[in-house]
């Protein structure tokens, strides 16, 4: 097995990677020659980025984690399939070399945060659609705005007919309360929101219309969302993965209702880029863009 020469570290720091995954690839139970090649490569790109780049100290518990894993992924690459398969090969050798799972940082301290597929989320959508009568409405339109728009409960209880505008095909929410801002729609999620919403135009509220007290609106709404096929948290939390890896950090802070970089790395540090990029002027073409 071949190990070859960076041109971007020196050459004591090459050495040094060399020595510490050399005797682990060579261990790696691989299917074939092929595999073992492939992972030697990504194995040693990762590592030389997370060292040269990151100044992450050379020791295997330091490098290896979900968060350092998750950023090299999304930083170096777009493709999703891509991502996905450049991270299990991670996972696969960090779980050979040490015996454990990856784990965040901060996997002692922050939340657990579990994500939606395509699939279940296209299944959320059709559960929405099939509610009997009375309820569907009310379920259609608030599922999209936890999916679609990552609303929490007690925003989507808040949201307005008015808040709503439609430019082309493109839905923006104006949200209300302690941090107002403005939020497209992603579009998977607007045929099923625009086909209630048009029921619910002359109404006051888009979710629960008739309910006139704060208190009410928010037990009701969020009981629209008390389901077995619906995690609301889940919800959300899957569209703010989503977004981390279409929009800078900073824009992500604003449009998911953050105060602060803090609060918002404490619970999503290990899906983050952590990319110090400036905010964007243009906000609402941007967010126009990542609906799509």
């Amino acid at each position: 097995m071949k190990m070859h020469r960076s041109r971007t570290a020196r050459a004591e720091t090459w050495t040094a990677i060399r020595n510490l995954l050399t005797p682990l690839l060579v261990s790696f139970p691989a299917a074939s020659d092929q595999y073992r090649r492939s992972l030697t490569h990504r194995v040693a790109a990762f590592v030389l980025w997370a060292v040269i780049e990151m100044h992450i100290p050379l020791l295997m518990s330091d490098l290896f984690t979900d968060a350092h894993v998750r950023r090299f992924v999304t930083t170096n690459y777009t493709n999703p399939n891509t991502r996905a398969g450049y991270e299990t090969v991670l996972q696969r050798f960090a779980l050979h070399t040490t015996g454990e799972v990856l784990e965040s940082r901060r996997a002692n301290t922050s939340p657990a945060v579990t994500v939606y597929s395509r699939r279940e989320l296209a299944d959320i959508r059709s559960w929405a659609a099939s509610r009997p009568e009375q309820n569907r409405l009310d379920a259609m339109t608030a599922v999209a705005l936890a999916g679609g728009a990552g609303l929490r409960s007690v925003e989507i209880s808040r949201v307005r007919t008015s808040d709503i505008s439609i430019s082309t095909d493109t839905v923006f929410v104006d949200v209300t309360g302690k941090m107002p801002r403005r939020i497209a729609m992603r579009e998977e999620w607007t045929p099923g929101f625009l086909r209630a919403f048009q029921r619910r135009t002359n109404e006051p509220y888009v979710v629960k219309p008739h309910i006139v007290t704060a208190q009410s609106r928010r037990q009701l709404t969020a009981e629209v969302l008390r389901n077995k096929n619906v995690d609301r948290a889940k919800l959300r939390d899957t569209w703010v993965v989503d977004m981390l890896d279409r929009l800078p950090i900073r824009v992500i802070c604003h449009i998911a209702g953050y105060s602060s970089l803090t609060a918002l790395l404490a619970r999503y540090e290990a899906f983050s880029k952590l990319d110090d990029l400036r905010i964007v002027e243009a906000f609402q073409d941007i967010m126009k863009a990542a609906s799509k």
